[in-house]
């Protein structure tokens, strides 16, 4: 399995360009609706430098639409690649941490099934039950 990314954030915005050439605020906002509160704008524009660095997107300026010019990014050949293996990575991890929450499932469900016979009055592994400790 291929480690995770550095950050969620990476491929999210590469999900997103994947079907959406979008500039840095229109992503944000879209990121704020999936749940990504906490990211500001100035983190995203970074991230979206890098991965421009990387090879993983490309900018061009769109001076079309009203208001100031805005850099608009798309996804490169080799961030559709790297968005597969995100996805193969995160598809992997999903399952390890829903194997984990069901263990713990399992597990809390037979402890308070164990809570659930001590309040029957019936001793679990003492002699004389709450009347031997008073």
């Amino acid at each position: 399995m291929q480690d995770l990314p550095k950050s969620f954030l990476e491929p999210w915005l590469l999900l997103l360009l994947r079907t959406w050439s979008g500039h840095g605020y229109g992503l944000g906002e879209a990121l704020n609706r999936m749940g990504f509160t906490g990211v500001d704008h100035t983190r995203i524009y970074r991230q979206l430098r890098e991965l421009e660095r990387r090879g993983l997107l490309f900018s061009s300026w769109d001076v079309a639409s009203h208001g100031p010019a805005k850099r608009v990014y798309k996804l490169t050949q080799a961030g559709e690649e790297f968005l597969a293996a995100s996805a193969q990575a995160l598809d992997g991890y999903a399952k390890m941490v829903n194997a984990f929450t069901d263990l713990y499932a399992g597990a809390f469900k037979s402890l308070t099934g164990l809570q659930a016979s001590n309040k029957t009055g019936k001793p679990e592994g003492r002699k004389g039950g709450r009347d031997a400790h008073q």
